[in-house]
């Protein structure tokens, strides 16, 4: 069974309204006892997990969410919170489409893993260090995602300078 994001809402808000919530590895195995499909159960499952997360209404918060969370799940969790009466709905929409423009995911970054080897870091595990360290520079500042910029930091990171421009 698949969901639509509207019925993958409605279906996340059965499992996270109400005082008694359960726990996300139950909700986990209620989901696969019901035959959904393998992304329905692991988007309500984290939106379970989450449901909790206290928004708040800052471009920064928004970019890190999506990053860290995914579009599917943090939209669903702005929802439930505006249905909650947490957040309003417009001001939540125009933070995520305003983050939603932004670079939020290492393959939004203007530099890739082959830019990062060509720095003579090799290959492997410290190419996606660099990556990630360089994508939480962006996330903070999305001015910062230039190929020039990220190189710069990129070498000063392998001299073991940290420069934070």
């Amino acid at each position: 069974k698949t969901l639509e994001p509207e019925g993958l809402t409605r279906l996340t808000y059965l499992f996270c309204a109400g005082e008694k919530k359960l726990p996300a590895p139950v909700v986990k195995l209620i989901l696969r006892r019901l035959t959904f499909d393998n992304r329905t159960v692991d988007i309500v499952t984290a939106v379970v997990l989450h449901h909790d997360l206290e928004i708040r209404l800052e471009d920064y918060f928004f970019r890190c969410q999506l990053s860290r969370l995914g579009e599917d799940v943090f939209t669903i969790l702005l929802r439930l919170a505006a249905a909650g009466g947490r957040v309003s709905r417009t001001e939540a929409e125009t933070y995520l489409a305003r983050a939603k423009d932004q670079p939020v995911r290492i393959a939004d970054l203007a530099v890739d893993g082959r830019d990062i080897m060509a720095l003579g870091i090799g290959e492997g595990k410290r190419v996606g260090e660099c990556l990630n360290q360089l994508l939480q520079i962006v996330l903070r500042d999305p001015a910062a995602n230039t190929r020039e910029r990220l190189l710069k930091l990129a070498a000063g990171k392998l001299q073991g300078s940290n420069p934070q421009e």
